[in-house]
């Protein structure tokens, strides 16, 4: 409590600002990833999506850290399985399928 009241009274630098053009850009990205991640659950399932959504995740936010695209793919993988795994068995909730692979 005492360090949150330290810095209300804090001189503020007004040079510096909130957030560059990159990050805004960056943001918008992001934004824009989970508006499609939330398309993309209703048209190809939780799986697809995903894979996608933390795949272009990772890659917005390792921007200065490259990250391997093998890398990148095997964590994409491996955390939606675990995902799947927990919501499925564990709390028996059944995850969207998608619209695309109903009607196959």
């Amino acid at each position: 409590i005492a360090g949150s009241i330290g810095l209300i009274f804090q001189k503020q630098d007004k040079s510096e600002p909130f957030m560059l053009k990159d990050e805004y850009k960056r943001l918008f990205q992001l934004a824009l990833t989970f508006v499609l991640y939330a398309i993309g659950l209703w048209g190809i399932g939780f799986l697809l999506s995903t894979i996608i959504m933390l795949f272009v995740t990772m890659t917005l936010m390792a921007q200065e850290k490259k990250l391997r695209l093998p890398i990148k793919i095997g964590y994409s993988l491996v955390i939606t399985i675990i995902l799947y795994l927990a919501f499925t068995y564990l709390l028996k909730f059944k995850l969207p399928s998608g619209y695309l692979f109903s009607l196959l």
